[in-house]
């Protein structure tokens, strides 16, 4: 019998979780083993940093310490802009391998909250250098990156895009920041998303349009959003840049609203169009048994994107069920019915 005492030591004693190790003794005589589980990667806290409490941070962002190697001098003005964005992209793409294969050492975070901005510079010790950057403090990121190289920041907000040298964040002599909407407008253009991959930012705003930049030189940022099929520029809803390790190309992945959703990928290379798919909200998730050949093929079924954890009518499940007799029942099928309980 339990003592009052004891359920209420119980109640105080805290769950298990964190780093708190579990012993477990396995096997019987000489063949017997002791191992010692947690259930989480222990952490080495090697500094602490207090923010500011009356601010609640989102995002991060870490930028890492540019090799020797250097600066991307801005291109000849013979060269003609094909050129200068080639150069430039083939130099990024060389800079990402020689990246992955050294310890490069991260040195500066940006971190942003509802109406503000911070940079903290992590050497022996974390230090705020925000006011001391040309990092636009009073708005919120919505998107950064590294460009030339890991050589240069670049910070997207709402009304502009800003620069600041990774080696030396507190330099004044910087690349000018580049303002998206220079008239006047009601309301005022804002940029609500975006990505960066080096040379190239692209920039979602809040009525649905698009832009992208290539940053070719110290002080040299294109516009190339004319070149781009104009299918990608309106209505889009979500925008990203990936870059294939494989053949080093980067491409724009786009998804409008035309059509019940539209997913289009461009090569930025080349500005075409290598892929697109309409009707994305009606492609059902595919509930597949790969392990048993074509047995599982009629458990496929449409399903809302959305939704894609609701679970399945149990209606569906019995009339696929009776479809599926006299054939080898699918592994897993009873399991569905149960989740669909």
């Amino acid at each position: 019998r339990r003592d009052k005492g004891e359920d209420e030591e119980d109640e105080e004693a805290a769950p298990l979780s964190g780093t708190e190790r579990l012993i477990v003794c396995s096997g019987a005589g000489q063949k017997g083993s002791l191992y010692i589980c947690q259930r989480a990667v222990p952490l080495d806290v090697l500094t602490e940093f207090d923010l500011p409490e009356t601010t609640q941070f989102s995002a991060v962002w870490t930028f890492q310490q540019p090799l020797e190697e250097p600066m991307i001098t801005e291109s000849a003005p013979s060269a003609g802009v094909e050129d200068r964005v080639a150069r430039a992209a083939s130099a990024a793409a060389a800079a990402t391998v020689a990246t992955q294969a050294s310890a490069v050492k991260h040195r500066l975070v940006l971190v942003s909250g509802g109406f503000k901005s911070m940079v903290l510079e992590t050497t022996e010790e974390i230090e705020e250098i925000s006011k001391a950057t040309r990092i636009d403090t009073d708005a919120t990121t919505v998107t950064a990156g590294s460009l030339l190289k890991d050589r240069l920041i670049v910070q997207v907000t709402p009304q502009r895009m800003c620069f600041v040298w990774a080696s030396d964040p507190k330099a004044q002599v910087v690349p000018a920041p580049l303002v998206f909407e220079t008239a006047e407008r009601v309301p005022p253009l804002q940029a609500c998303g975006g990505g960066v991959c080096d040379p190239y930012v692209v920039v979602r705003f809040h009525d649905f349009s698009l832009r992208l930049f290539v940053v070719c030189g110290e002080a040299e940022c294109l516009e190339l959003t004319s070149s781009l099929p104009a299918a990608v520029c309106t209505g889009v809803v979500c925008a990203s840049l990936f870059r294939s390790h494989g053949g080093g190309k980067t491409f724009l992945v786009v998804l409008t609203s035309a059509s019940q959703g539209t997913l289009r990928i461009v090569d930025l290379e080349s500005m075409a169009e290598v892929f697109h798919t309409r009707h994305v909200l009606d492609v059902p998730p595919v509930l597949r048994n790969h392990g048993s050949g074509d047995a599982g093929c009629a458990l496929d079924h449409l399903r809302a994107l959305p939704d894609v954890c609701a679970a399945l009518p149990r209606g569906t499940v019995e009339k696929v069920a009776k479809g599926l007799e006299g054939q080898q029942q699918a592994p897993g099928l009873e399991a569905l019915a149960g989740a669909a309980d």
